[in-house]
C-alpha cells in the first residue's frame, strides 16, 4: 500500500513540474519568434471555435492562447510522469533483484 502511495504522488509531482515546464518553454519560444499582434490575430481566429468571444478584446485573446499551450504542455506532462514510474519500476526491479542474489 504504501508503495502505491508513494507511486501515485511521484507521478502526480512529476506530472505538475513537467507541464509547467512545458509552459514556460512554450510560452518563451512564441514570446522570442512571434509577433503579439500576429498571436491576438491567432486567437481572435481560434477564439470562436473553443466557445470564447474573443473580438477585439486582448485579454480574451491572451487567454484563449493560454489555454491552447496549457492543452498543449499537459500531455507532455502526463507522458514525462508515466516514463518516471516507468523508470522507478526498472530501478526498483533492479534492486530487488540484486537483493536476492
Amino acid at each position: 500500500m504504501r508503495k502505491i502511495l508513494v507511486k501515485i504522488l511521484l507521478f502526480f509531482f512529476v506530472v505538475a513540474i513537467s507541464t509547467i515546464i512545458a509552459a514556460r518553454k512554450l510560452w518563451s519560444f512564441i514570446d522570442e519568434r512571434i509577433d503579439a499582434e500576429a498571436l491576438h490575430a491567432a486567437a481572435e481566429i481560434i477564439g470562436p471555435y473553443l466557445g470564447f468571444n474573443t473580438c477585439g478584446d486582448k485579454t480574451q485573446q491572451h487567454n484563449t492562447i493560454q489555454m491552447v499551450i496549457h492543452w498543449i504542455s499537459t500531455p507532455i506532462g502526463i507522458a514525462a510522469g508515466f516514463a518516471s514510474l516507468l523508470i522507478i519500476e526498472i530501478v526498483l526491479r533492479k534492486m530487488q533483484n540484486s537483493n536476492k542474489e
